[in-house]
């Protein structure tokens, strides 16, 4: 009899061991598939967002293409100083002088007037933050030289057109946000004439 209340005992001690071991390697499997998930789901959400991000990075710039096309008076309240105070200049005023210095603007919406203008980067009524999480910024210049790869050879983005620098303007929309995995942005650049030339 005693022999037997010793294999059970016995018997006993190992279950709880292998209860504790197999509860360790549960728990271990299950983090490792929360991780997983958790991984899984930040690259999803992250490359959805960068798909959004260029989508409104080219909307951005279909609306500079507008404000350019439709060249209305006071459409334009950057970029030059006679620009920023009334009466404001069209599209077509931001070739009469040298902008090397890239410009920051904002795009807004004037529903009274149904157009779109060019505004200074934090006025008031910059379009806001778009879908909850991005922002968009335009930046337009003179298309002069520039080192685009770092590599120290300037070279100017719209060279390949038939017009001067003097004639194109290279504009960059940017949006940025912050995603799962840290800030983000997308660009699109394009060159664009003046109003006449195009």
């Amino acid at each position: 009899m005693r022999d037997s209340l010793k294999i059970f005992q016995s018997q006993k001690g190992q279950t709880l061991i292998e209860a504790v071991v197999a509860m360790a390697i549960a728990l271990v499997l299950i983090s490792s598939v929360l991780t997983l998930v958790n991984r899984s789901n930040a690259r999803a959400t992250n490359a959805r967002q960068a798909t959004q991000a260029s989508k409104l990075a080219q909307e951005g710039m279909e609306i500079v293409r507008n404000i350019r096309d439709v060249n209305a008076d006071g459409a334009v309240r950057v970029g030059r100083p006679g620009c920023i105070n009334p009466p404001f200049c069209s599209w077509s005023d931001l070739y009469t002088d040298n902008q090397v210095d890239p410009t920051s603007a904002c795009l807004s919406f004037d529903a009274v007037a149904s157009q779109w203008r060019l505004l200074p980067t934090g006025n008031v009524n910059c379009e806001p933050i778009l879908l909850s999480i991005f922002t968009r910024e335009v930046l337009f210049a003179d298309d002069v030289a520039i080192d685009t790869d770092d590599n120290g050879t300037a070279d100017a983005i719209c060279a390949n057109t038939n017009f001067d620098e003097s004639d194109t303007k290279r504009i960059t929309v940017t949006v940025t946000w912050q995603s799962p995995v840290g800030s983000q942005e997308r660009n699109v650049i394009s060159c664009l004439t003046s109003w006449q030339n195009r």
